[in-house]
């Protein structure tokens, strides 16, 4: 506990779960976003209301509880330069609704984002996994999951009722265990699948489950180039068609908006 000074080496990219908690050094800190070289150790101190965070450039990770129970937080912006997201990083951020995972990160640990804020998320496809109880708890309606995806843990997605439409881009199906989805109804939620794996789907564990199972060219759309004199948040189909900026006027389909993809039913 009286330990006030601290050097770690700039070759350190994870430090771990309250690894400085209860020193002196950690007191002396300000409230506020705590970095340590470029990882980012925590949030001290209590939240403002409202609180919109731009992670600095540079960082490479976030350690385990970096925001854990920070309700307040509504958005967050993380570079990409971070690989890693410690598990419980955003567990218990309530407010969190908005978050965009980017492309250098290679797994999603566990609970990372349990009991967020959060309505809809994109795994991209850098990510190889996605950990116990990631996303448990969350008011999910929709989920993107990456091609490169190969399993899912148990309780990543469960207790998310309103889920309505999950897209899954890999065409074999990721390995996923009981309980990964389990919640109220979760089977009527649609699943988008490549065009040519229905069948595999079909008849892969926990998948088949799904009451509604579709192809759909969705899988494989990683981008869209946005024409600058479009508008700020340009609203593109599938096929790379501009359909405006306004979603109430949008006939059924999926579309993307800012690098994400939405459903209109």
């Amino acid at each position: 506990s009286s330990l006030a000074n601290i050097t770690i080496p700039n070759s350190v990219t994870y430090i771990g779960d309250g690894a400085l908690d209860g020193t002196l050094w950690y007191e002396k800190q300000s409230d506020g976003v705590i970095y340590v070289n470029d990882v980012l150790y925590k949030y001290k101190g209590e939240m403002p209301v409202y609180t919109s965070i731009k992670i600095k450039e540079g960082t490479v990770s976030i350690s385990p509880r970096a925001f854990s129970g920070c309700s307040n937080l509504m958005s967050i912006a993380i570079p990409n330069s971070v690989t890693s997201i410690g598990g419980n990083a955003f567990s218990l951020c309530y407010g969190l609704t908005d978050i965009t995972i980017p492309n250098s990160v290679t797994n999603i640990e566990e609970s990372v984002f349990s009991a967020s804020g959060l309505t809809n998320i994109t795994i991209p496809n850098s990510v190889t996994s996605i950990g116990y109880n990631a996303f448990e708890g969350s008011p999910l309606t929709s989920i993107t999951i990456g091609n490169s995806v190969t399993s899912i843990d148990a309780w990543a997605f469960s207790g998310n009722p309103n889920l309505t439409s999950i897209i899954v881009s890999n065409p074999v199906p990721p390995t996923a265990h009981d309980g990964t989805f389990i919640s109220e109804n979760y089977q009527d939620a649609t699943l988008y699948v490549p065009r040519g794996s229905l069948a595999a789907y079909r008849e892969a564990d926990v998948w088949k489950e799904f009451l509604h199972i579709e192809e759909s060219d969705v899988a494989g759309i990683e981008s869209v180039l946005m024409d600058i004199n479009k508008g700020v948040n340009p609203i593109y189909s599938l096929q790379g068609m501009y359909m405006g900026e306004g979603r109430e006027h949008l006939p059924a389909g999926i579309y993307i908006q800012g690098g994400k993809k939405f459903m209109v039913k």
